[in-house]
Order: C-alpha cells, then structure tokens, then sequence
C-alpha cells in the first residue's frame, strides 16, 4: 500500500519496500525513542524515513519535526531533491523557500531544515528553545556526537494543544552509512552485540531492500565492484567491517581484487580444516583444500565455520563441517590449530585437551598423518613476513579465499599490527559486560593452516634473505 497521497513516491509496501515497511510500523508503534536506519547506500533509507515522518504527521496534527544535516547547503544539494520527490502537494499548505525551508501542512504539522552549523555553534546554542516531536538525523556519520546528544535533548519538546490533537511520543530517526566514527560505536556496534536500549531499534537495509531503483543504476554499481570490490562492499553491499587500506596491515599483500573469488568444494579432494579455539566472539573452524598444479601448489579456503553462542563449541564445528562435506564424500580430513589446543582444559580433568574433541568427533575421517598442528607455526612477525611474500605471489603457492568467508576477509583486510610487534586486537564487550577480543581469530587460524601447510617451504624463505624481510 502507498500511505501517502498520490503524489507521493514513498511506498510501504512490505514485499517490494520490507525495510521501509518495518520503519513505517516502529515507527507508529510508540515503543521506540530513537530509530535507526543503517546499512548502505540507496538502501532506500531517506525515503522510508521521510515518508513514516509524514504519516506521523498526518497522524498527529499539529506535531512538529525537523531534518538536521551539517551545514544548510547539504541540505540544499542532498536532502531538498529527496524532499521534492516525496513530498505530496496536496498535504503542503505553506511553503517557505530557501533559506528556511519550511514545509506547513494542512492539518497545521510542519517540518524544516535545520543544519547543525558546528564550526559557528559548537556548544549547540541554536538548539536552545527549539521545540519539536521528531528529529531526524540524516547521515548521522557526518554530524558530532554532541547534536546527537542534543537531539535527545529537544525531541518531545513541543506540546500539542488539546484542543488540537494528541501529542505523540518523541522520535530521532537517524540515517546512517558505514563508518569507523562514534556513530558506529554507539549504534553499529551495540545493535551487533545485542546492547541497544530497550527502546533503540537498528534496523538494516541495503540495495535488496529497495525495489524502487532503475536496473541501469544497478548495473552501474557492477562496474564499482569490478573496479573497487572493496568499497563496493563497504557501501553497497553495507560490509561496515571490509576497508580499503590505511596502512599497518599484518597481512599488507592481502588484496580482496587477487584472493578472493567464488572458491567451490571439490569434490574428491581431501579436506583441511584450522582451528582458534576462542569462543568469543565466535568459535572459528576453517575448511580448505590443496591442489598440486604443474609449477605451483593453491591454497583453497572454500569454508569458515564462525559459530556464536550457543554453538561455539569445538564439537559443534567439527559436526557441521562432518554434516556439510565429510558425511557422504569419507574424506580424510588433515588439521590444524593452535598449538595451545593440546594443552589440558582447566576443570576437565588431567587429560582433557581441545583437540580431543577435534579428534573425536572426526575420528572416522582421520589418518596416520591426519594430526598436523605444528607447534613451531605461531602468530609471528617471521609468518606474518613468510606469508605476506606468498600473498604478493614471490613464491609458487596462490591462496584463494571464497567470497563467503567474510569474517577471514574481515580480518585480513583490517587487522594490524600493534606497537608491540603482535597484532593489535580491538576489545569489546558483550551483553553482560564481558570483554573479548573482536578480531584476529580467523587470521590466527589462516596463520596455522598456510604456516603448517607450507612449513618446509617457510624453511627455506628464512635461508634466503632476499625474500624475507628488509
């Protein structure tokens, strides 16, 4: 259905618009004080959101509501063509122009531009007085945490007259595009971990979500990802964690462009499987495959196991890649790890080790030589070089890494190296208020598998210093 009048091009429709449609119903719902549309670029946010707020507004004659941007000229070039295309005439009674754009409707709400000025107003002086029921944040990456503050300030300041209607619960809606900035720590993050208030509400959305975009356009954006994959992801696809590089890289020779593709399992080949044994934030289990060429050996990561509470159990991987792969084919499976795997589990006894439980349950799968955990193979400058110098193509070994395999990606794209030598972890903290490490599990057990896979050839690197580190 189409909530506005007819000249309007916003559409709740929940089959062709499913994120616009959950926005609309939050929104009306009256449980939530700041609602957050997050994701990617034309993911259809602006409109969702510009089109609930005029619902609203016709809901609840009378309110008020204003749309904040950093300066009134992004307003002007950005935000005003969005507001032409969805704005119904037949709702407008007033209209004043630049530089107020103010928009009266005729049930007496009203709506206007309000940039957030920083440079001139950095204590948020202007805010002072402001009265209004709604507020909406646009592309929130680009304003300071302080308006967002004063935003929670000002919404559901106006009071409607009795006489003229009910006043409705205040809103800050808020835009949002990926980024590394405090808006990421204060919504992404939190809506990733479970720990937005009661009455915060994330919602997602990226191209699938709006139907309403011309198929040239799209095609357009194939051309961003054969050109730049990486930002292709980044704003397109809405993979907030996949970067292109800054510098300080552990893995600098990574390039999504040469080691990543579609990677299938095939069929007949034996299996590898590398494991981390940290269970936060996930437990990590990577499945690969070798193959021999005529002058040169490919590394195939085809799988990554990154299982979350409650499945983040050694036991659990080892059952989803025998369910996935092992059950049917029989094949030996070789694997690889941690080495602190084979020291004993406190409370479980004298002899319990995690690898136990990898033997156990792939017992049937496994050989003489299956056991391949290399307690010389650890998370080093000397493998970060050796492995670096295989990444840039310098030895006859190709990594490939299937597309799917985002949290290794992730991890290879963005971790770095810390002041110490090892590689800096980001720490965070779950629902319960536990810190964990965010990153650099799956790169560890990337470092196990290719470091023991090509351990003899690692030998080698170190006796030619050409090919190591200057």
């Amino acid at each position: 259905m189409t909530a506005l009048a007819p000249q309007s091009l916003v559409s709740f429709d929940p089959h062709r618009f499913p994120k616009a449609a959950q926005l609309f119903h939050a929104a009306h719902s009256g449980r939530y004080r700041v609602i957050v549309m997050g994701g990617a670029v034309r993911g259809g946010k602006s409109f969702g959101v510009l089109g609930t707020l005029l619902t609203l507004h016709k809901r609840f004659a009378g309110s008020r509501s204003i749309v904040v941007r950093d300066s009134l000229e992004t307003l002007r070039n950005t935000t005003l063509p969005t507001v032409e295309k969805a704005m119904p005439n037949s709702f407008v009674k007033k209209f004043l122009g630049d530089p107020k754009f103010h928009w009266q409707f005729a049930n007496g709400s009203s709506f206007q531009f309000f940039s957030e000025q920083a440079p001139n107003d950095p204590e948020r002086k202007r805010w002072n007085g402001l009265e209004v029921n709604y507020i909406w944040l646009e592309q929130i990456e680009e304003l300071e945490q302080t308006t967002f503050e004063k935003a929670l300030e000002r919404a559901g300041s106006y009071f409607i007259a009795k006489h003229i209607g009910q006043t409705p619960p205040p809103i800050i809606f808020v835009t949002l595009n990926p980024t590394d900035e405090w808006a990421r720590a204060m919504f992404y993050d939190r809506y990733l971990n479970g720990t937005l208030p009661d009455n915060w509400l994330y919602i997602p959305a990226t191209i699938e979500d709006n139907a309403g975009l011309e198929p040239s356009y799209l095609e357009s954006l194939q051309s961003l990802k054969q050109t730049n994959p990486v930002k292709y992801k980044r704003f397109v696809e809405g993979d907030w964690d996949i970067k292109e590089k800054t510098g300080g890289e552990w893995y600098s020779s990574f390039e999504f462009s040469r080691h990543v593709a579609k990677v299938p399992f095939i069929p007949g080949v034996p299996l590898h499987a590398s494991y981390d044994f940290n269970v936060k934030p996930y437990m990590t289990q990577l499945a690969a495959q070798l193959v021999r060429g005529v002058d040169r050996l490919q590394i195939r990561i085809f799988k990554e196991y990154t299982l979350r509470n409650p499945d983040n159990r050694t036991d659990r991987c080892c059952q989803a890649l025998i369910n996935d792969y092992l059950r049917e084919s029989r094949l030996p499976v070789y694997y690889y790890g941690d080495r602190q795997g084979n020291n004993r589990i406190e409370g479980f006894g004298p002899t319990l080790r995690r690898f136990d439980t990898v033997r156990k349950e792939l017992q049937l799968y496994l050989t003489s030589t299956s056991n391949q955990v290399n307690p010389a193979v650890v998370v080093n400058i000397n493998f970060r070089d050796f492995i670096n110098d295989v990444l840039a193509g310098l030895l006859p070994v190709e990594i490939l890494i299937d597309e799917n395999c985002t949290e290794l990606i992730r991890d290879l794209q963005n971790t770095k190296e810390g002041k110490d030598g090892s590689i800096l972890k980001a720490i965070a903290k779950d629902a319960d208020g536990d810190r964990y490490e965010k990153n650099g599990h799956c790169l560890s057990a990337f470092t196990y598998l290719v470091g023991s896979m090509l351990f003899q050839l690692y030998l080698q690197w170190k006796k030619t210093p050409r090919l190591g580190k200057s």
